[in-house]
């Protein structure tokens, strides 16, 4: 996965993940942490584009939390997290849909969707939350 491919805001949100997951004692990366830092960035699109969805994101906020809370803590560590298997594949079916398409405006968005659609296929436990707190399959 070429990290330079992706939008500057998903780079931000990688990098927020990584601070989640420290902060959570947690070794690997996961989708739901990137999830949550795209949900809290104040700036980004993400919360703006789900809520006019009709999406309850403050609940969606809430049940990826619960996922994150559920992961395994690591205690004596030297603080080093690594990206998760779940994550190192999303990131790659990311890039491999980014390469079949043109990138146009609205690159953020088309990330956030193609995230979406891909936590669905993996079966990540995020994606179970999606249809929960309202976003449909239509959407993505």
């Amino acid at each position: 996965m070429r990290i330079d491919k992706l939008t500057t805001k998903f780079q931000q949100a990688l990098s927020e993940a990584q601070s989640i997951a420290l902060a959570k004692d947690n070794q690997y990366i996961e989708p739901a942490h990137v999830l949550l830092a795209m949900l809290r960035d104040s700036d980004g699109s993400a919360k703006s584009l789900l809520t006019r969805a009709g999406v309850n994101v403050a609940g969606l906020e809430k049940g990826v939390e619960k996922i994150i809370n559920g992961f395994p803590e690591v205690q004596g560590t030297s603080g080093e997290v690594q990206v998760g298997r779940d994550l190192s594949n999303w990131l790659n079916l990311c890039e491999k849909e980014a390469n079949k398409r043109m990138r146009r405006s609205g690159k953020e968005l088309a990330q956030f969707r193609k995230m979406l659609k891909n936590l669905r296929k993996q079966g990540v436990p995020v994606s179970e939350l999606s249809e929960t707190y309202g976003v449909s399959a239509s959407y993505i």
